[in-house]
């Protein structure tokens, strides 16, 4: 329900705050502004970016699970989108995400729900393994098999691309 509210919500601040800022600055002057914010954002996203994929590289070098600097990666993608969306409330969103200690706390809120949600400090499956079904017990059966093809039946043919065809 909150979200439902606040998708009916946004778009009422952003029409506010057109015609607010609109009324001190004239039309010209809110297009310039809307236009240039989301220009400079877009810029500050991609340097941001670019450092976000340099400590998931670092991470993954030094044999970590990346899971922070891809959090970080993917509130960088929303602050990306929050400036791709003209208005001035999205564009205040953004920039207040673009500092390192509000984005941050966002990253540790996201971690703590993904982490109450089933994954361990690392990112991993708490469980140590794939989910299992309902009703299943965890453990792993191990056997052999054996095809069976009726009399005179050929192998499939194997192609060097794929194993077998």
């Amino acid at each position: 329900m909150p979200l439902i509210l606040a998708l009916f919500l946004l778009p009422l601040l952003e029409i506010a705050g057109f015609v607010v800022i609109g009324h001190w600055l004239g039309l010209a002057g809110t297009l310039a502004v809307v236009l240039l914010s989301g220009v400079i954002g877009i810029g500050i996203v991609r340097s941001q970016g670019l450092l976000a994929l340099r400590r998931m590289q670092a991470a993954l070098q030094r044999s970590e699970p990346p899971v922070r600097p891809m959090v970080d990666g993917v509130l960088i993608l929303l602050i990306g989108a929050l400036f791709m969306v003209p208005g001035f409330v999205t564009d205040l969103a953004a920039l207040i995400l673009l500092f390192p200690p509000v984005r941050r706390a966002a990253a540790d809120l996201v971690l703590r729900h993904l982490r109450q949600g089933g994954l361990a400090q690392d990112g991993s499956p708490r469980d140590g393994g794939p989910h299992q079904p309902p009703g299943g017990d965890g453990r792993t059966i191990e056997g052999e098999f054996h095809e069976v093809r009726p009399v005179g039946e050929e192998p499939p043919a194997i192609d060097s691309r794929w194993g077998r065809s």
